[in-house]
């Protein structure tokens, strides 16, 4: 057997799953803990070179899978 990663949403109350990259379940883990999108995509990338972050992020906001966005300003 095989492990298979998925994604889970409910827009609009509907049910939503979809098949998703290990490397995209990484990059979902790291902003659910909390990592800047910079670290979640170096983690994604260091587990496939092909990582599309752009690609990944438009999956990501048709899914509605994110619900808020935080900017944090750099400490020089």
């Amino acid at each position: 057997i095989t492990p298979e990663c998925g994604l889970i949403t409910r827009p609009h109350l509907q049910v939503d799953l979809r098949h998703i990259a290990p490397s995209t379940y990484a990059f979902l883990t790291c902003l659910a803990q909390g990592l800047s999108l910079g670290q979640a995509a170096e983690t994604a990338l260091s587990s496939d070179s092909q990582f599309d972050l752009a690609a990944n992020i438009q999956g990501m906001l048709e899914a509605g899978a994110f619900t808020s966005i935080k900017h944090f300003e750099r400490n020089p």
